[in-house]
Order: structure tokens, then sequence, then C-alpha cells
């Protein structure tokens, strides 16, 4: 039986891989992502454990759907139309 896995037991399934001996390499590839992004959830993954696999934006903050700070700022940039401002 096929079972598709979330985005946090995918990580984590992948870090006990890695831990287990598996080479970082191998583990993005069958994960299909970058092998930094592998590296990336190992170190998130020693620093905070399971939290640290959480999505997060560019600056490590979870991310926030629909509201929070990260909606906060991206209504910000939007006009009275509900379109984004041009920056020039």
């Amino acid at each position: 039986m096929l079972v598709e896995l979330g985005v946090m037991e995918q990580r984590l399934q992948a870090m006990k891989e890695v831990l287990d001996g598996a080479s970082v390499t191998d583990v993005a590839r069958r994960n299909k992502v970058a092998r930094q992004t592998a590296h990336d959830w190992l170190r998130r993954y020693a620093a905070h454990g399971l939290a640290g696999l959480i999505d997060t934006t560019v600056d490590d903050h979870p991310c926030l759907l629909g509201g929070g700070i990260a909606g906060d700022q991206a209504s910000d940039n939007l006009g009275e139309a509900g379109h984004r401002d041009e920056v020039i």
C-alpha cells in the first residue's frame, strides 16, 4: 500500500535516513530536493528538533498562512483596489 507522507513526515524520514548512515546526496535525490535543502533540514533538525522541520520563510521564521506578520507585511504593499503599488 502506497502512503503519501506529509511534509514534516517526509523531512523527518529523510533525517532518520541520514542519521542511519545514508548520504545526504542520496536522501536529497530520493526526496527530489536540492542537496543544500537536505543539509538545511539536517542543520535545523540538529538545532531545533522537530520544530526545525517546520516550513519557514527566507528569514527563518515560521510561515503564517492567512495573516500574522507575513500576511500583514504583504497586505501593506497593496493599494486601495487590492493591487500591488508600483515601486519606482
